[in-house]
């Protein structure tokens, strides 16, 4: 039956592209990146995977979508459309020298590290992720219109508004509607919604920079009243601490940089709304008495993960201070002996790989150092203060369409201090490289909307 759900969820998805890309001028594009917003957090699902005895991978939906975008790229030519329009002052971004080089100190890594390495199939999977995002970016770049990108936006509301509705029923009805990833607790007996996705920080990602776009596209429509709302009771559901308060700086902040500094009186508002709702269970009874509100406190707001952050980041800075091309991957056994020392493996161990037995760096910057070395690093720093200096200068507050990219740029950035989002296969990282490309791609075209 769950199978099933998610079969007609993609079907639904499939017919929605078609809708939105019917009336853009490259259909075939538009089609594509509208289909794999929507449908493709539900394609992770095991029902979706493809394995074939000879490959030593097996075919996963971001796997097809690169050997598509590779026979795109091939096969189609950009048309006058896109070619005829250039702006003259434009300026290559300097991010992308830092892609590039990420790209080949990754590779640098694995070479160095290849005989340590467990999971060896990782030399093959890691390089492709980081070569789709290039692709995502460099397609957009180069080929989207302001029509395809009207698409795309169209498309991240609709998941933003349908992830939010079963975030929601996860929380206040069934657990297990729609869950496709694991079941950590929030509090007492319930657990963290997840939409669509595998994980509650994959949602929270995408409701931050969903509820940004609702407020740059829908400004002063009954729209946006209705279903800012929902965005945000969706996101408090899903208990991820870092979540609320990249939101609600990124909140504040777009009130202030588009000068509508009277709009920060509804804050208190939403806040008040936001608690209410936290609250809910306690207060209709769902958990007994008392004992949910001490739940709450003591297991989300004032639970200590700070401390063991700093072990991890402590242990992190002594294994990239040994390996300047770091150590391959967390399967390394290098790895696996230094987190045993601190004692910093999991109290009930998985079968499989080491890295099953181990906690991961919980910060995507010493992540990346601890994998795959300095250079590499050093790279993905650069990349995403490099991506967030370039949108910030092309910011114009008269069109507050800019500030966009901005934000799911700064969304990433903040992420990754607490949270490990240096993994390229990761559905926001793409959108990342997705709007990216494209809104690089209409500063270039000098189109006239921006």
């Amino acid at each position: 039956m769950l199978g099933k759900k998610f079969i007609a969820y993609v079907i639904i998805a499939f017919i929605i592209g078609l809708r939105l890309s019917s009336k853009t001028d490259n259909r075939i594009l538009s089609f594509t990146f509208v289909f794999w917003i929507i449908a493709s957090p539900i394609l992770w699902k095991d029902i979706f995977f493809l394995e074939i005895s000879f490959l030593p991978i097996n075919i996963q939906p971001n796997r097809l979508l690169l050997i598509f975008l590779i026979l795109y790229l091939f096969f189609d030519r950009p048309t006058g459309n896109y070619t005829h329009q250039s702006n003259r002052n434009f300026q290559k971004p300097v991010f992308e020298l830092f892609i590039y080089i990420y790209l080949i100190t990754v590779l640098i890594s694995f070479m160095v590290n290849y005989p340590q390495l467990q999971y060896k199939q990782q030399v093959i999977t890691v390089p492709l992720e980081i070569l789709l995002f290039i692709l995502i970016y460099h397609i957009a770049k180069t080929r989207v219109s302001f029509s395809v990108l009207d698409s795309i936006i169209k498309a991240l509301v609709i998941v933003s508004l349908s992830t939010s509705i079963i975030a929601i029923y996860q929380y206040l009805f069934e657990p297990y509607f729609f869950r496709s990833g694991g079941q950590r607790g929030a509090f007492g007996s319930l657990f963290r919604s997840t939409g669509i996705f595998h994980d509650e920080y994959e949602l929270s990602c995408l409701l931050i920079i969903s509820i940004i776009v609702f407020f740059v596209r829908y400004k002063g429509s009954k729209f946006l009243y209705i279903s800012l709302p929902l965005l945000i009771i969706a996101l408090i559901t899903t208990f991820h601490r870092l979540s609320w308060i990249i939101f609600a700086v990124s909140f504040v902040s777009y009130f202030f940089i588009t000068r509508k500094i009277k709009l920060v009186i509804i804050i208190p508002f939403l806040l008040l709304l936001m608690a209410v709702y936290a609250f809910s269970p306690y207060l209709i009874g769902y958990l007994e008495g008392g004992k949910s509100f001490r739940s709450f406190k003591e297991e989300r707001l004032l639970s200590d993960t700070v401390t063991s952050r700093f072990l991890q980041y402590e242990i992190a800075t002594k294994i990239i201070a040994d390996n300047f091309w770091g150590i391959g991957g967390y399967d390394n056994k290098i790895y696996y002996d230094i987190m045993e020392e601190y004692s910093m493996t999991r109290s009930e161990t998985k079968p499989g790989s080491m890295h099953s037995n181990v906690y991961v760096i919980h910060n995507g910057y010493l992540s990346t150092g601890v994998l795959y070395g300095i250079p590499s690093m050093v790279a993905f720093i650069g990349m995403i203060l490099s991506m967030l200096v370039y949108f910030a200068k092309q910011v114009n507050i008269k069109n507050e369409m800019t500030i966009i990219p901005v934000y799911i740029i700064f969304i990433w950035l903040m992420f990754n201090i607490s949270n490990n989002f240096s993994n390229f296969n990761f559905y926001y990282i793409l959108l990342v490289a997705l709007l990216s490309g494209s809104f690089v791609s209409l500063y270039n075209r000098n189109i006239p909307h921006l």
